[in-house]
Parts: C-alpha cells; structure tokens; sequence
C-alpha cells in the first residue's frame, strides 16, 4: 500500500490504491505534489473483503475539497447498504476511519446487515 498507516490484513484485496501520505493541510508540502497526487485523484482507494467496500475520495477544488469515505456492503455500488460515510479534510482522522471501518467488517460488526436488492 502507499500509505503506510493503514492496516489491512490479507484478506482485504486492493482495488485502487492512489492514497499517498499527504495531508492536505500541511503547508509544508508541495502544491504540486499535493496537486498531482491528491486534488486531481477523485479516486484514491478502494480496498474490498468479500462484500464488503471500503472506497476513498478526494471531493472539490483542491484545498477547498475534502476526503470523502464509504464504506458498503454489496458488488454492485448501485445495489449496495451504505454503512458508513464519512467527510472530512483532516488526514489523521481518514487515517483513524479506515482502521476503524476495517476493524469492524474483520471483526464482523456488520455481519447481519443484509444487502438489499
């Protein structure tokens, strides 16, 4: 993965993996960089486990814009249960939602949920 932070066991299979570690708010950063790998990148991860989907996105006008996370259940993202949704431009806590989401579908929290068709 290219970012280091999230942990995923080998069950989940990657699908997209564009989520650099770049925080958007770190003026340290290059804009281009930040640019480049980040603002122009809609679709930055989508990991999956068995039904289960975890899909990340960059949202708006570069700095203006913000994360933007799903998780649901199904094959189909227009046949799906949306279980979470989450908006924010703060990294560490996309960092946190990720491990939590993941935490959660290993451990079977959202086993009984049902998708619907």
């Amino acid at each position: 993965m290219k970012n280091s932070s999230i942990n995923i066991s080998d069950q989940w299979e990657i699908k997209r993996d564009e989520f650099h570690e770049i925080d958007p708010l770190d003026k340290s950063v290059d804009d281009d960089i930040k640019f480049n790998d980040l603002f122009c990148q809609e679709d930055l991860l989508w990991i999956k486990k068995f039904d289960f989907n975890l899909d990340l996105g960059w949202y708006g006008q570069e700095n203006k814009g913000h994360f933007v996370l799903y998780l649901y259940k199904g094959t189909d993202w227009h046949n799906c249960q949306l279980l979470e949704k989450r908006n924010t431009n703060d990294y560490m806590l996309v960092i946190k939602l990720i491990n939590k989401f993941i935490s959660n579908v290993d451990s079977g929290k959202y086993d009984s949920i049902n998708v619907i068709t």
